[in-house]
């Protein structure tokens, strides 16, 4: 749990430069654009993302991981149930208390 706390605390880190850089470089768009800074502002803008793109991979492959010990655990209780089932002697069931 605090993993994921702190993977989100950094998704919030990384986001925030993002939406700084935007907003600047659209109140100053003429100014970039005057000066011929246009490959300067590409620059920033993808190295920004790929520190963003670090922290939401690293999120998306914890949610993987989550995914297929769950996945894991639910086969491992229907296996154990099926097994117990089959090795149940014949008539240890009463089809009558089955009923809602």
């Amino acid at each position: 749990m605090r993993s994921a706390r702190e993977v989100a605390r950094l998704i919030g880190v990384e986001k925030s430069p993002i939406l700084n850089h935007y907003g600047e470089s659209i109140a100053g768009a003429a100014t970039i654009r005057s000066f011929g800074l246009d490959q300067q502002f590409m620059d920033t803008n993808l190295e920004l993302f790929d520190n963003y793109s670090r922290p939401c991979f690293t999120n998306a492959g914890m949610m993987e991981w989550l995914v297929f010990r769950m996945e894991l655990l639910c086969s491992l209780v229907f296996s154990l149930s099926m097994v117990l089932v089959v090795l149940l002697p014949d008539g240890a069931i009463s089809p009558s208390k089955l009923s809602v």
